[in-house]
């Protein structure tokens, strides 16, 4: 298809319409040995035509998973309709930039690559959209496909962020809180250029990881990418794992709930892999090296131990179920004053007193503790 697709492209302004085959020979003058030698020829040139009629009955749309997709979303991003990494995998975000792209272009507008739309994708002078600066902050307020976009990146990540609906609301300002507390970023909830760009990247490390390709595994053949409510018995295997080599996710049960999601994430930040909380290839990997052959696998060092400021909660388990509710990554704590939930460390106490706010102002008693 893109051998076609650029074939066409190349000799669009330069191929002539409307002229039959032969016109203008004079095949009198032709010899029949000369013709037998020309059939090879001619017989190569009409399977080629053939070829090209048949990619363009070809359709693609929502669901399919295959390169055809890939060239697709490859030319969209050429015409300035896609601005995303190639992943092969026709998703929302492809299917609404064949939208744009079949509305700007006078097309029908079923986000379905058929032979219309793709005669214009690749063999025809394309409208390309008009450019837009791209925000580079974005906060509480804000509305537009930029708004949309980021749900898009958090809700792939594991945060939270409501509807995806264009819209920065409370539930998305939280979400981007989450994040950037994950990421030892600054606490705002607010999403500057720094965190638009660690997000995107935490995204594409799962958008392009595709579960299709060959990983090598010592034992394991379950799921290469595995996250928050996902069931069966390849969790269970990985739950085994993770609590084999110090990292609680709770009952070995195959449920991947949100303890689960918390132990990747913590494993994730002691191996320099992307905290996502989502368990990719890479991270499988590194968690069944460690594993089987803890003796090779290369630990981060560990950092001296310093006080922190931790967000906290006083309360049994029934109140970390109520906290995990909004914090995923929250944990139980016990010491000699009590049970608490341990929301979150942070290195900056105007971070943690933000954090803690927002939980008293959902009914919760929190408090900032420097331990």
């Amino acid at each position: 298809m893109e051998t076609l697709a650029y074939i066409h492209l190349a000799l669009a302004d330069e191929t002539p319409r409307d002229i039959g085959v032969g016109e203008g020979v004079d095949w009198r003058k032709f010899s029949s040995k000369a013709l037998i030698y020309l059939l090879p020829v001619i017989a190569v040139t009409f399977g080629i035509l053939g070829m090209a009629n048949e990619t363009l009955a070809q359709r693609a749309g929502p669901g399919d998973r295959n390169y055809n997709v890939t060239l697709i979303q490859r030319r969209l991003g050429e015409l300035g309709y896609f601005n995303r990494t190639p992943t092969g995998i026709f998703g929302e975000i492809t299917k609404r930039a064949v939208e744009e792209f079949q509305r700007i272009n006078g097309l029908r507008r079923d986000g379905i690559v058929g032979p219309e739309t793709e005669e214009f994708l690749f063999f025809q002078q394309a409208v390309q959209p008009k450019p837009t600066d791209r925000r580079t902050i974005l906060r509480r307020g804000d509305e537009g496909e930029d708004v949309r976009q980021l749900q898009e990146w958090l809700t792939v990540v594991n945060y939270n962020p409501g509807s995806i609906n264009g819209v920065y609301g409370s539930q998305t300002e939280f979400a981007v809180r989450q994040f950037q507390a994950a990421r030892r970023l600054p606490v705002t909830g607010i999403a500057n250029e720094r965190t638009l760009q660690e997000l995107e990247a935490a995204y594409q490390a799962i958008a392009t990881d595709s579960p299709d390709d060959n990983v090598d595994f010592i034992f394991y053949r379950g799921r290469t990418l595995l996250r928050k409510g996902d069931k069966g018995e390849d969790v269970e295997e990985v739950q085994g794992w993770l609590t084999d080599i110090g990292f609680n996710p709770g009952w070995i049960d195959g449920d991947y709930g949100s303890v689960t999601q918390s132990a990747v994430s913590q494993f994730q930040r002691e191996n320099n892999l992307p905290v996502t909380g989502v368990a990719n290839k890479q991270t499988l990997q590194k968690i069944e090296q460690e594993f089987y052959y803890p003796e090779i696998a290369q630990p981060s060092p560990t950092p001296p131990d310093k006080k922190r400021y931790v967000v906290v909660v006083p309360g049994d388990e029934n109140t970390l179920v109520q906290v995990q509710q909004y914090i995923s990554s929250a944990r139980q704590g016990d010491d000699r004053r009590g049970k608490y939930v341990n929301v979150h460390a942070f290195d900056n106490r105007n971070d943690a007193e933000s954090w803690s706010y927002w939980l008293r102002a959902r009914g919760f008693n929190a408090r900032v503790a420097y331990f």
